[in-house]
């Protein structure tokens, strides 16, 4: 019943992406991260529910809590601190159960992370070779990526990031298309933050950018917004970091089938542009 169950809510999970406010959805999603961990204590190898499982936590910590962070008062560090690590956990849950699909769907993989960086690699081309391996890739790279961006002053966790890129990478391989372009997004975006010494590449990540915007025909803002805050801001294009904002909030409903996340980048993108003035003196 258990596996019915969560064959079905997986079936219904697309409709998620289809809602229109903003607001109701956040209170919605904890709701269901909640529902869909009580059926997995009931059936803990359920491959799907691990997917949707990584793909909520990672979801709703970049949509709502990531925002939490930014908005809060730069000067209060305790609330500021205490809101990076409870988007830090969330990050971690999606990580651990994307971790716990790659173990039910492979061999090997805790002896390669232990292994050093060169051993995971030579891990992943050996394991990691079907389409259908992209999306647990993506997602535990995502999200352990993501935990990092919020634990920037750890560098243990920082050491890793050659994980989290080689991962992904392996994802990109498999499936450049694979959620809206989501693994060629994210690398972008690793090599717009980072310095050449850890993985960067800012040029290297406007041609991902650019890519993954053709990939997806512009429908899918994540993209747009995430080109603006990394190359285009990290690089001084004020120009570009503009534009890219404008299109986001110019645009109407032109992806109805993702149309949340459209409304996450437009929440965003509005207080991004208001702030063009101070982030660019």
């Amino acid at each position: 019943m258990a596996n019915q169950t969560a064959s079905f809510l997986v079936k219904a999970s697309p409709s998620a992406y289809e809602m229109w406010d903003y607001d109701f959805a956040q209170q919605a999603v904890p709701a269901g991260l909640v529902q869909l961990e009580a059926i997995l204590s009931l059936t803990p190898n359920n491959q799907k529910l691990l997917k949707e499982l990584a793909i909520g936590y990672t979801g709703y910590a970049y949509s709502w809590l990531e925002d939490d962070v930014e908005t809060a008062d730069p000067f209060d560090f305790e609330e500021i601190s205490r809101l990076q690590r409870r988007a830090k956990w969330m990050y971690l849950r999606g990580r651990q159960m994307a971790f716990r699909l790659i173990r039910l769907r492979t061999k090997g993989f805790d002896g390669a992370r232990a292994g050093g960086l060169e051993a995971f690699e030579a891990w992943l081309d050996k394991r990691c070779r079907k389409p259908g391996d992209a999306p647990m890739l993506l997602w535990a790279g995502n999200a352990w990526g993501s935990a990092i961006a919020m634990s920037l002053d750890d560098p243990e966790m920082l050491a890793d990031l050659g994980y989290v890129v080689a991962m992904v990478e392996r994802s990109m391989e498999l499936d450049r298309d694979y959620f809206q372009a989501g693994a060629m997004t994210f690398l972008a975006a690793v090599k717009a933050s980072y310095p050449p010494s850890i993985g960067g590449d800012p040029e290297g990540a406007k041609v991902l950018f650019e890519e993954a915007m053709e990939r997806t025909g512009r429908a899918y803002f994540p993209i747009q917004l995430n080109y603006a805050r990394t190359y285009a801001l990290v690089n001084g294009k004020r120009e570009l970091y503009e534009s890219l904002l404008r299109e986001i909030l110019d645009a109407g409903d032109v992806n109805p089938a993702m149309r949340l996340p459209n409304k996450v980048a437009k929440h965003r993108a509005r207080r991004y542009l208001a702030e063009s003035d101070d982030l660019f003196l």
